[in-house]
This record gives structure tokens, C-alpha cells and sequence, in this order.
């Protein structure tokens, strides 16, 4: 059963993806233009509403964490992401209780970001069968 089938069936509160992408353009995760371009193309592509605009800030107080993290509200909760400039990966989460395609959301990435190897998890939230 695919993660939108379970979520009807287990009348679960909400989605969340967690994507970690490896070996990523390194140009890609250290360019705010590109990240920007990414939070509304993926919002678009997964068809939710932007609350606001996203923020978008690098920081990290040792290499180990120095990267650009992203948030970007929408209607039904949140996209967020760190880049983690020392191993060129970016950790991304997406969390909605309005039902949404994972494998848009790896195949937008994918393309913004072209990751080298990824892990992927999808997770019922508010499941009260779990």
C-alpha cells in the first residue's frame, strides 16, 4: 500500500517526508538564489499554499553545521531544510496534513540539488494505529 493509500485508510493526521540527499551540486547548496528557486518550485509541485515568504538563512558556528537552513510555512504546516556545506548533503523535511506526493518531492530535489545517492522516509503522522 503507497503512503497516500495508508494515510485514507489509517485516517492519519498527516505526512511527513525526510529526505536526506548525498553527495550534492555544491554550487547548488551554497547559492541562496538556487534554494529560493527550489521552495517555490516545490511548493508549486507539490501543490500546497506558501504562508509568507520563506526564510532563508547560512549560519553554523563550526564547518561540521555551516550551511544555508530554509523554512517555508505552508497553509498546512512546513517545509524546512538544512545544507551541510562539509559533505555537500541537505537534510529536508516535508510535513502536511493535506496529502502530498513523496516522489515529487525527491524528483524536485533531485533536480535542484542532483544528489549523488539519497535515503527516503515517509511517515504517518497523528496515526493512532501506530
Amino acid at each position: 500500500m503507497d503512503i497516500n493509500s495508508e494515510f485514507e485508510a489509517r485516517n492519519a493526521w498527516g505526512m511527513h517526508t525526510v529526505l536526506d540527499l548525498f553527495d550534492c551540486n555544491p554550487d547548488a547548496i551554497r547559492d541562496y538564489d538556487t534554494i529560493a528557486g527550489f521552495i517555490e518550485d516545490i511548493v508549486k509541485r507539490i501543490k500546497m499554499k506558501p504562508f509568507g515568504a520563506p526564510t532563508i538563512v547560512r549560519f553554523g558556528p563550526t564547518p561540521r553545521v555551516l550551511g544555508f537552513s530554509f523554512t517555508q510555512l505552508i497553509e498546512t504546516s512546513l517545509i524546512s531544510g538544512h545544507c551541510i556545506e562539509e559533505t555537500n548533503a541537505l537534510c529536508l523535511d516535508v510535513f502536511s496534513c493535506k496529502q502530498f506526493d513523496p516522489n515529487e518531492v525527491l524528483k524536485c530535489a533531485a533536480e535542484w540539488f542532483s544528489p549523488g545517492s539519497y535515503r527516503i522516509m515517509n511517515i504517518l503522522r497523528g496515526d493512532p494505529h501506530e
